[in-house]
Formats: C-alpha cells, structure tokens, sequence
C-alpha cells in the first residue's frame, strides 16, 4: 500500500509474497525498493513504481549464503549513482557471519558489485553488536561524490561505532608514460562483485557490462590498478585487491597481455583464476598469462611498517613502471613502494616505506600522482602539495633513519581544493623543442572546478582555478581532453606556440573558456569545441592516436575521432609519406582530399611518382583528382592546426598568379586563366600515370577533365585509341566515368 504525505491511500499494488525489510524510497526516479526472498535459491532487491507494479529487480545473494544473512537497509545517495545495502546475520548461531555493507553502481540497466565494507572496528569487539545503520551525506562544496556514514550500537553501557567512507568515481585503465614504445591497448577494467571484465578499446568497443574477457577471483574485488605496457612484449602489470570484507585479503599481482592465450584456468600455489573469452576477437582479448598472491612469504619488507602499510588498502596505486608502483597505506599518513624483483630462481616483491608526514601534521594524504624526471606529486586533504624525487626517497628509505622518512611538516605550495584526480601534463613550445613548462592538474568532481599548479619542488605558489564547469577529462600523448557542462569537447593541445607558451596559464584560461581573443584567428576550428550529447563523459582515449571513448548517462558507449586528434595522427603519416596509410585514414575520417598536397605542397610534388605507386586502388587517386580545389584548406577549413609549409618555386608562381586572377573583372569575354594548384597537381599525376594508361584509365581521365581549361578532346583521343584495338569494354568505361563530370551535349 502506498500513501500519499497527507495519509491519503495513493495505490494499491497486486499481492506480493516474501518481501522483508529494507524498504527504501527512491525520489530522483520514483521507485521504491525492498528486498524479498525466494526460500533456499535467492535473495534480491525489488523496485515498485507508486502505482504499486514491479518496475525490475537485482539479484543480491545465491544459495547458500542467502540463507545466512538478510537486508539490514537500503540507502542511495543524493545523485543515486550508489545504492548501499547493509546485510545482517540471520540468527546468532553462526558466528563466522558478520554484518557488512555491499555498494552497487548501475550501467546499462546492469548493477553491478563495486565493493564491500566491513562496519565493525578492528580488532572486533567482545560484546554483543546491537543497532546498525547508515546514511549518505556530504560537507557542501568540498565533499567528494558521496559519503557514507555507518554507525554501530554495542549497548547501553558500551561505547559506539561511527565511520565514514568518501567515495569518488574513478576510471580503472591502463596506465600510459610519455616516453614509452610500447601501443597503448587503452584497457579499461569493470568491477562486478568477484568478476573483472576486461576490454582493449584500442583494438575493440564493447558496452559494459559486455566485454573482452572476464576474469573470476575467489573473492570480491575492491580495487584494480592497470600499468602501462612493458616495452618489450607490451604486457601489462595489474594489480587486483580484495575487499576488507574476504577471508584472504592478500592482493594479487598479475600479467596481462592483449592477445588470447586459450588458458581458462590459472594456478599459483592453492589458488586458481578462471578467465573466460567474450565477446572480443583473439588477437584483441586481454588475457592473464600468470599471477602471484602477494602473501607474507612472497613478500620482502624494509621494516615493521611496511609490513603494517602494506596489510591494508593501499589508495592511489601510481605505476612507475610495470614492475614497480607507489601507494599510500590505508590511514593517509604513509607512502610506500611495491616493487617486483625477479630472480633466477624466484620472484618476490619489495615493500618499503618511502616517507611519512610527520606526527605533527594532523592532515592526511588524499591524492598521489607521479611526473617528469622521477618526481612525485602528495596533496594533503588540506590541498597542501608537497614534491618529492622518487631517487631520493628511495637512498633516504634505505638508510633505515626514521627521521629521513618524514615529508615537510609544512608547504605554502598548494591547490586551491583539495582534487580527487591528479594529473601531470608537460606544455611544449612549438618553436623550440627544449622548452617545456610542467604543470599539476588537479579536478575536483563534486564542484567541477579544474585547478593547475606549476610543477616545482622549490617554489612556493598556489594553484589556479581555470574552469569551473568541467565534468570529466583524460590525458591524450599530444592533448588534454576535457568535457564540461555545457556538453561540449575541448581539445587542449600539448604543443603550443611561442605566443600562448609565453603566456600559458591567460592561454589555457581562453581556451578552456572559448574566447580566444585576439589569437581565434589563429587558432582555428580545429580549436573550437565538439558538441556531445548531453551528459556525455570521456572514459578513455588512445595514446598516439585519435579513438575517443565517451560514456553517456545511461551506461552505453560512443567512439569519436576529435578532428585534432586526426590531424596530430595523420602528421607523422605525411611526413613518412606513407601514402596509402594517409589514404584509408582520410576516408575513414572523411577528411578533404586536398588535405594531401597543401600539408607539403612540395614534398607531394616531389614524390608523386612514389604516390602514384603506393596507393593500392586508382579510385583513391580519382577521388583525391575529384576534390581538388584552389583554395588552401589548411588555411581555410582546417585553420589554425597546420603550421608554415615549404613551397616549391612553382606553387610560389601559382598561388601569385591565383591572387592577379582573383583581381581581374570577371566578364564572359575572359578566356578563363590556367588553373594553379589543380593543373600542378593533375600535371604531374599525368606525368606519373600515363605509362600505364589502362590501370589508371580513369583517374587519367579525371585529370583531363579537372584541368583549366579542360583537355576533354585528350581524354577521348586516349579511348578511341582502345576503341580501335577493339577494347570496348574500356571504352565504354571511360565514357561512362566521363559522363559523371560532364553535360552530355559538352561530352559528345
């Protein structure tokens, strides 16, 4: 039955058997939710619309822990991006059966598991547990996406429990340095319960909760952390926790690799990882090739600390390679490294502490990110940043000196808010490659405010608020990549030039903002921002190319191609002039023929015989000879991305006789003048094309007719010349392909 706030009956709904505690109202969509349960198979959580149907349901627990434990409260935060479920013993028979918290995300119309807490403090108390409960909340502007308040009664007389959990959404995918050799798989991993999906959006997109491979762990997975590839076979380092919850909380260290080995199951000592392939191709399926469980007798530590940090969530895992990682232990006061030493005869792992705040220093550390030259970035919640060079941390660490642990007790470097995604980006001068300005970039969710800060560890400045509208961002090889709330892409190249280095953070503002000022000329479309779909969120972008993965509010996926992208691709390919390759992009992209010759006009004429030889079909050359144009498109339509090209003495001559014939009347009296750019280009293709007359009959013929004034009397002399060797089927082709270009009372 379901009332109205007056008291008034609003609806009846149809008869419903085994539902039991945790009702719960959901306001943003207007459902209500409440467990049931099917006796010995399941129980579930089931929604109701307030005409009392059923509108869908979540499976919560199988035989035969269903039977152990029942639904204690439901509880969703204030944007229901989480649903928290507190699960409760049935009786007090079964002692192993204690009460914990599971939280559930939903995509896709899927719930899945992101992980479990454990509401009790640690070590367990003696006396018997009495009320437990939980709400969401937050601290205004400051809060992060969402926190969870648990309280637990012991009694009367008996202390209580209250513990908060600050949750922020975040992208589990692989790592990426600068410097590396290696392709960037772009994988992205899904957190279901004790399930990761896996899937390389490099090589393939598949919509969660669908995916390239899953693999099965023996308990519930709180965290995963994905390297970058390792540059001699392109394997990944994962790291995999389990929640605080399991039985065995030893995290796993795994290696991925991209290509499906057909091995479903693993072993390592008494432990097995099933994988199962989905839905992805062989040669694009992450699979696990081995894993280690990092227990006490596979591990190395420097002391009793770091055998205390590393027994605990480790928070912010930063690969240094995939073989090393920083971390920060579980209570924010400690930074460690777990590193990966392999032997002749046995692999373990390295524990260390690398630095401490001091006693002092009531803060915590809640953001860690490593950068250029072997430097590490530690924000405190305070939003005080502290720089540290990773070399001296570890000759420090190794000393053994308590002393040499501890962080600066104070910094006036600092953020203007404390960011829950830290990020280094490195700015070059486009003129001058040994000029470069390093920046940390920090984004505050909750309040959508980006925030950068020089990267320096002996300067003493504050970070500056850019944009206050951003929703989400991902760093690119060559870009920053940053959406914001007015659905719109940005496109924040790396590269600069000498103007907007010089002044880099008024530049970044404008961009950021859309008014570019005096510079928008210069800039360019290919600068302006991309519309997207509403509530649209960058989940992942591929290094050294152009594939962009969005994310919509419903779950489901979309790949673009940010036209800055294409181009920053498309550059290395002309310069290699590896022209096919230039081809199959540009048609998959759509982007103008003309594109080829005004990148280098000099350089294309230079090599066309090697063009004219390369390019696998003579369609792509009739469609490059179709779209010629005299107009310069990386001036025109594709301003502002393209630098300064070198001309050869004939386009100087052409390009000035285009501006005379610009100058002049234009009266019908005026025999139109020698075309400039296209008769140089058809020229020369006609020079490269014509010893092989019948393979490249048709592009041959394009040129005849695309030139000023148009050879049309040549191109026909050429299919007579067939005609009479009683080759009509290449006369009739050739007529046909004519007949597209020109009014049949011109052509015959």
């Amino acid at each position: 039955h379901i009332f109205d706030n007056n008291g008034d009956l609003y609806s009846v709904g149809s008869e419903t058997t085994e539902v039991e505690s945790g009702l719960c109202w959901r306001p943003r969509i207007h459902l209500i939710a409440v467990s049931k349960r099917i006796t010995g198979r399941l129980l579930k959580i089931v929604f109701f619309e307030l005409n009392g149907l059923p509108h869908g349901e979540i499976d919560l627990l199988s035989a035969p822990e269903c039977d152990r434990f029942r639904v204690g409260k439901i509880a969703f935060d204030t944007e229901e991006h989480v649903m928290a479920v507190l699960f409760l013993p049935i009786g007090s028979t079964d002692s192993s059966a204690l009460p914990f918290v599971r939280l559930y995300t939903t995509s896709n119309y899927h719930w899945s598991i992101k992980g479990e807490l454990c509401p009790l403090p640690t070590p367990l108390p003696t006396s018997p547990i009495g009320r437990i409960s939980l709400t969401f909340g937050g601290v205004g502007n400051e809060a992060p996406t969402s926190t969870l308040h648990i309280a637990v009664s012991f009694g009367k007389k008996e202390s209580s429990y209250l513990t908060s959990f600050a949750f922020a959404s975040c992208i589990d995918r692989s790592a990426w340095v600068p410097d590396s050799t290696s392709p960037d798989s772009a994988i992205l991993a899904n957190i279901d319960g004790n399930s990761v999906s896996l899937t390389a959006f490099a090589l393939t997109s598949i919509p969660p909760p669908m995916a390239g491979s899953i693999l099965k762990f023996p308990f519930t997975v709180s965290a995963i952390s994905i390297s970058q590839p390792r540059s001699l076979d392109s394997a990944h380092s994962v790291l995999v926790q389990p929640a605080c919850t399991s039985i065995d909380k030893a995290p796993w260290f795994l290696t991925l690799n991209t290509e499906w080995k057909n091995n479903p199951t693993l072993r390592s000592g008494d432990q097995v990882l099933n994988q199962q392939k989905r839905m992805a191709a062989e040669n694009c399926t992450p699979t696990v090739t081995e894993f280690y469980v990092l227990r006490d007798d596979a591990l190395v530590c420097a002391d009793e600390t770091a055998f205390t940090m590393f027994h605990g969530q480790l928070l912010h895992p930063n690969w240094i390679s995939p073989e090393k990682l920083c971390f920060v232990s579980r209570d924010g006061r400690h930074i460690g490294m777990l590193s990966k030493v392999v032997s002749d005869h046995s692999v373990v792992f390295d524990v260390r502490r690398l630095a401490s705040l001091p006693a002092a220093n009531i803060s915590f550390i809640n953001g860690l990110v490593c950068g250029p030259n072997e430097e590490i970035a530690i924000q405190t919640n305070d939003g005080c940043v502290r720089f540290a060079c990773l070399k001296a941390l570890e000759t420090a660490a190794k000393s053994g000196i308590n002393s040499n642990f501890d962080l600066p007790a104070f910094t006036s470097t600092k953020l203007p808010f404390a960011c829950n995604q830290l990020y280094a980006v490195t700015f070059n001068c486009q003129e001058g490659t040994s000029r470069k300005s390093h920046f940390l970039v920090g984004f505050q969710a909750s309040s959508h405010r980006l925030c950068l800060l020089p990267w320096s560890s002996t300067l003493d400045a504050e970070g500056e608020c850019v944009m206050r509208s951003c929703s989400s961002l991902a760093l690119h090889s060559d870009f920053l990549l940053i959406t914001n709330l007015e659905n719109q892409l940005i496109t924040l190249p790396l590269t600069l030039g000498i103007t907007e280095f010089n002044s880099l953070m008024t530049s970044l503002k404008k961009r950021l903002s859309g008014n570019f000022g005096e510079e928008s000329n210069g800039i360019g479309a290919c600068a302006a921002p991309r519309v997207l779909e509403c509530g649209a969120k960058l989940v992942t972008v591929v290094a050294k190319g152009s594939k962009t993965v969005l994310q919509m509010p419903r779950g489901n996926i979309e790949d673009i191609h940010p036209r800055a992208l294409v181009f920053n691709q498309l550059a290395p390919i002309f310069d290699g002039l590896r022209h096919a390759e230039a081809i199959e992009t540009m048609r998959r992209h759509r982007i103008n023929f003309n594109l080829l010759y005004d990148y280098n006009p000099h350089k294309f004429l230079s090599n066309i015989g090697n063009f004219v030889r390369t390019i696998s079909s003579p369609e792509h050359i009739t469609l490059l000879v179709s779209d010629l144009s005299e107009e310069d498109i990386t001036k025109t339509e594709y301003n502002g991305f393209f630098g300064a090209k070198q001309l050869s003495p004939d386009a100087v001559i052409a390009q000035s006789m285009a501006r005379i014939q610009d100058d002049l009347p234009r009266t019908p009296l005026i025999e139109p003048q020698a075309a400039t750019k296209i008769n140089l280009v058809c020229e020369a293709l006609l020079k490269a094309m014509l010893p092989d007359t019948k393979k490249f009959i048709l592009p041959i013929l394009t040129c005849y007719i695309k030139k000023q004034p148009q050879e049309v009397e040549k191109g026909l002399v050429l299919l007579k010349e067939y005609k009479n060797q009683g080759d009509t089927n290449m006369w009739e082709k050739g007529l046909r392909h004519m007949q597209y270009y020109l009014q049949p009372v011109r052509l015959f």
